[in-house]
């Protein structure tokens, strides 16, 4: 095919696009296509997309290689990302260090998103949002995205985990934070360096785990969920709120299912504005500095504190 021109639409049931299939064709507007196509060699040598946009094909998910052509092209460079309805997830370093511009536009049919996913895309702007049915956000998702700015909002109730470095360092990211019932991990540095996240961080009923500086610096959070609230949670990992420093109010640990609650080393090392600290758990596990420099009112403990 020659002389064809403007963007370019592949339907779900092409398998694959053959060698040289475009080769004369100057395409220059959006390519619409299923991450399943399989691409040839020197299909689009005369084109220059401006935009990639992923067809609603049944149950799709996107792969490593999927659109390697499509970077390989450069095509990447300065153009936009968007994803139809019927995409199911990003798998692994899917979209690794691509150089698409624009603001990132989730399906509403999103389920997950694989380690890596849209690690180093530093082009992106705008808000970040993660649509109502995502279950699972893998390690360093948006790690190194630096271009994100706006509000950061999580949709889903049944979002179950979120990994480590899955937003670190994104710092032009705002807005409140509030995890649902089924949230039940956020991993190591997950949140670290968000500074403007806030003012509220609410953490959800099924919470069990806030790992090693998972929202380390985050010094627009001014308000928490007290954890009395949060009968499952068993670990506050290192460095979990170091640097916080404009948390206020007074911190409760409470266990009413008498589950054993480790409160790690420099957990809220330098948050000087919290009030009081009330231990009302057993836990003999708080590590060192845990409140050092830190609640400016009084330590409270009661009978069931075994520490």
């Amino acid at each position: 095919c020659t002389g064809l021109s403007g963007s370019a639409k592949i339907g779900c049931s092409v398998q694959k696009i053959e060698n040289s299939a475009f080769q004369d064709s100057p395409f220059s507007g959006f390519l619409q296509m299923s991450p399943s196509t399989d691409v040839g060699i020197n299909v689009f040598d005369q084109s220059y997309f401006t935009g990639l946009v992923l067809a609603s094909c049944p149950s799709s998910s996107v792969q490593k290689s999927s659109f390697e052509f499509y970077k390989t092209y450069n095509f990447d460079n300065q153009s936009t990302l968007s994803f139809k309805e019927g995409v199911t997830g990003v798998g692994v370093s899917g979209f690794y260090d691509y150089n698409f511009t624009g603001e990132l536009k989730l399906p509403g049919t999103l389920l997950y998103l694989d380690d890596y996913s849209f690690l180093r895309c530093t082009g992106f702007n705008g808000g970040l949002t993660l649509p109502p049915n995502t279950q699972r956000i893998g390690k360093e998702s948006f790690y190194e995205c630096s271009g994100f700015s706006g509000q950061l909002r999580l949709l889903s109730e049944g979002l179950i985990s979120i990994g480590t470095r899955a937003f670190a360092g994104l710092d032009n990211l705002s807005g409140s934070l509030a995890f649902g019932y089924g949230t039940t991990g956020i991993a190591n540095q997950a949140f670290d360096g968000c500074s403007q996240i806030g003012p509220f961080l609410a953490l959800g009923p099924s919470l069990e785990v806030i790992d090693n500086a998972a929202f380390r610096n985050c010094s627009g959070i001014s308000q928490i969920l007290s954890y009395e609230d949060i009968p499952s949670l068993s670990k506050i990992g290192d460095n979990a709120f170091k640097g916080c420093s404009n948390i206020t109010g007074d911190i409760i640990f409470a266990n009413y299912f008498e589950l054993n609650m480790s409160i790690g080393t420099s957990a809220y090392e330098n948050c000087s504005k919290i009030r009081n600290v009330f231990l009302d758990i057993d836990s003999p596990d708080i590590g060192a500095n845990a409140f050092l420099n830190g609640p400016t009112g009084n330590l409270y403990v009661t009978d069931q504190y075994t520490g």
